[in-house]
Formats: structure tokens, C-alpha cells, sequence
């Protein structure tokens, strides 16, 4: 897997050229292909591997290393078609890479260190528990909670820095700070029903995932607790990342790392406090907690330094989405047992009972936003279905 390091890094330096230059699509799609090639070469060399006397588990370091380079190498025809050409050159000298070197990467790197160092913390610690399992529940409610925090948090976080480091660049302060708003409103809209229908629908999406072979119904009511307290904080990481992306537009890269060392001592602390006490929930908890003082710290700050951002009408949002995200993962939640109780529980049936109930929540969501004039989610709505609609018109144009 060494080589893993280097094609996740140049796919991550090609998602960084994409972004800067506009395209977000490739780039979204990427990590999506990293999945599809750690999924599929396990599974298909399985048989092989063990035929000729290895390892089954080596499919899962080479599905993984393919993964990296193909998610690098997807990339490089949209480079391609930006003008993008590389010709060697090695300039120690250089001004931008020296600042690059010296003055942002460290700090940067320390950001993101930081909550990977809380990750490997808390991995040993939970290793002191008692409970049989403690690990496994709370790396598959992980997984679970990432989904939505990788697809849309991750991509708003991207388009932020983007659209921030333009309106710096253009020496433009008020626009840093309207920028940011967008950001905000938009995982307020976005992030907010997600992490209500996560946490009404926990139980039967765990089921569906993991509730196979020697997964127990014992084992998914444990998961699902973990994904429920995971999901309370599943919106903060994309709001702390649009507020980190207004700091690092300003050349201000040891901000975002303090506070997140801040987060992080806050997480690590609550968590030998309370391990002994609730068990592992306790990790899914003040993992949530500590996202959320992260992402206050860092509004805070901003909004000091930049003397206010509105934050009145982005508290006042965020309390109208949260109330009408609870009402919509309430519906959710009461039609799945309403159903429960009309249907045999099996696979094939709580598969398709969960993606109406789902699908039910976010209507009965964007119905409440109508009602209640919340205009930022109609907004978003057309932000994402316009870009369709007319790629579908030019097809259908084209035939």
C-alpha cells in the first residue's frame, strides 16, 4: 500500500487545480471511483488470490492502491482540457513555493492533523472498554455518518475556498463575508435534514448495511445509537470548513489549526471522563460536541476580525431548518414503524422502505421550507436542479 501516499496525494492536487479553476464535477466524482476500485478488486480476485495460495486480505491493499491511482488518473483529462501541461522544473527559490512551504502547509497540515491525531487517541482508548465491539460499532456508524458529510460537506467546503480566495484576491472583505454566508446557508439547508433523517432512520439503515452473517439485532441497535450521536454534529464539520475557508483566503492558516487543537483537547479530555460511564458512546458524542465547539470558536473569531458577518440571520435559519428538519425526520421515522408493522422485516423489503421513508422526509422537509417561507431552501433547490434541467434540454436538443 506504500504507494497509496503518492496517487492519494496527486489526486488531491489535481481536485485542488480542478477547484481553483471552476470544475467541481470531475473532482466530486473522483473519490467515488477510489470506492468502486477498493470495492471490486477484493471482490473479484478473491477466488484467484486463494487458488494460488495467498492471502485473500492482499485484494484489499491492492483494490485500495488502484483506487488512489485511478481516482489521480480520472482527473487528468479535465486538467487536461484546462490547458493543463506539466513540464518539469524544480525552482527552490520560487516565492510562492517557499510561502507555500513555510508559512501555509504547516499550519494547514496541523489542521488536519489534528483530528486524525483524536481519531488514533480515541481508537486506543476504546480499546480499554469492556464491551466486546466497542471498535466496530462506532467505525461503521463512521462510515455511515461520512457519507453525506463527504458528498455534500466536502464539496461546499471546496466551492467556498474557491469563491473566497476570489473575493480576497479582489481585496474585497464584505464579499469574504457574503461568501461565507452562502457557505453557511447553504449547509444549514443541506446538512441539517440529512443529519434528521440519519438519526430517524439509523436503526433500519444499519440493518440494511451491516445486519448480515454474525451481525446481530443486538449488534445494530449498538451501531445505530453511535450513528445517532455521530449524526447530532454531522453538519458542523462542513460549516467549520467554509469558516476555515474564509481564514485561509486572508493567508490565515494558524487560526483554523489552533482551534482545532482546541476540539480536539476538548474530545480527548470529555472522553476519559466519560468512557467508564456510557461506554462507548461516549466517543460518538463528544466527537459531535467537539466539531461543534470548533466550528463556534471559529465563527467567533472570524466574526471579531471581521466585524460581524450577520450571524442573527444565520442563528435565525438554522433554528427554522432544525425545527422543520425535526418535523420532517419525525414523518420518516413514523412511517418506517408504520410499515414495520404492515410488512415482514426482511432485506428486500426494509431496502425499499427505507428509500420512501427517506425520500418521504426530505418532501415532507422542502414542503415545510415552502410553508414557512424558507426561501434559502428553495434557492438551493434551483442552485442544484437548474444545472440538470438544462443538460437535459441540450440533449434532448441534440437528438
Amino acid at each position: 500500500m506504500m504507494p497509496f501516499l503518492l496517487f492519494v496525494a496527486l489526486g488531491a492536487w489535481a481536485m485542488g487545480m480542478l477547484n481553483s479553476l471552476g470544475s467541481f464535477f470531475v473532482p466530486a466524482v473522483a473519490p467515488g471511483v477510489f470506492n468502486l476500485f477498493s470495492i471490486l478488486v477484493p471482490v473479484l480476485s478473491f477466488s484467484w488470490l486463494r487458488a494460488h495460495g495467498i492471502e485473500p486480505i492482499t485484494g484489499m491493499a491492492i483494490g485500495v492502491t488502484a483506487g488512489a491511482l485511478f481516482q489521480w488518473l480520472v482527473q487528468l483529462p479535465q486538467l487536461a482540457k484546462q490547458g493543463f501541461r506539466y513540464t518539469p522544473r524544480v525552482n527552490f527559490r520560487d516565492r510562492e513555493l517557499i510561502q507555500v512551504l513555510f508559512v501555509r502547509l504547516p499550519f494547514r497540515a496541523l489542521g488536519l492533523a489534528t483530528w486524525q491525531v483524536n481519531f488514533l487517541v480515541s481508537t486506543f482508548l476504546i480499546t480499554f472498554l469492556t464491551r466486546e465491539g466497542s471498535i466496530t460499532f462506532l467505525n461503521y456508524a463512521y462510515r455511515i455518518m461520512h457519507l453525506p458529510a463527504g458528498l455534500f460537506g466536502v464539496a461546499i467546503g471546496s466551492v467556498a475556498l474557491v469563491e473566497l480566495s476570489t473575493r480576497a484576491s479582489a481585496d474585497s472583505l464584505e464579499g469574504v463575508k457574503e461568501q461565507m454566508r452562502h457557505g453557511l446557508r447553504l449547509v444549514t439547508v443541506i446538512m441539517l435534514p440529512m443529519a434528521a433523517m440519519m438519526i430517524a432512520l439509523a436503526v433500519p439503515v444499519v440493518r440494511v448495511i451491516y445486519q448480515h452473517g454474525q451481525f446481530t439485532p443486538e449488534n445494530t441497535a449498538a451501531t445505530a445509537q453511535a450513528l445517532m450521536l455521530y449524526s447530532m454534529g454531522v453538519w458542523a464539520p462542513a460549516a467549520a470548513r467554509c469558516v476555515a475557508s474564509g481564514f485561509y483566503a486572508l493567508k490565515d492558516t494558524r487560526t483554523p489549526a489552533i482551534t482545532g487543537l482546541i476540539a480536539v483537547a476538548f474530545c480527548i479530555g470529555s472522553n476519559l471522563l466519560l468512557m467508564h460511564r456510557i461506554g462507548f458512546l461516549s466517543f460518538a458524542m463528544n466527537t459531535a460536541l467537539a466539531q461543534m465547539i470548533d466550528f463556534a470558536v471559529l465563527l467567533l473569531l472570524f466574526r471579531n476580525r471581521a466585524g460581524g458577518i450577520g450571524g442573527r440571520g444565520l442563528a435565525g435559519l438554522m433554528l427554522k431548518v432544525l425545527a422543520i428538519s425535526a418535523a420532517a425526520g419525525g414523518a420518516a421515522f413514523g412511517l418506517f414503524h408504520l410499515l414495520s408493522h404492515l410488512i415482514v422485516q426482511r432485506f428486500l423489503t426494509v431496502l425499499p422502505e427505507v428509500l420512501a421513508c427517506g425520500c418521504l422526509g426530505l418532501l415532507a422537509y422542502y414542503l415545510l421550507a415552502r410553508l414557512f417561507r424558507i426561501r434559502e431552501v428553495e434557492t438551493t433547490v434551483q442552485e442544484f436542479l437548474t444545472p440538470l434541467l438544462r443538460r437535459l434540454d441540450s440533449r434532448r436538443a441534440q437528438s
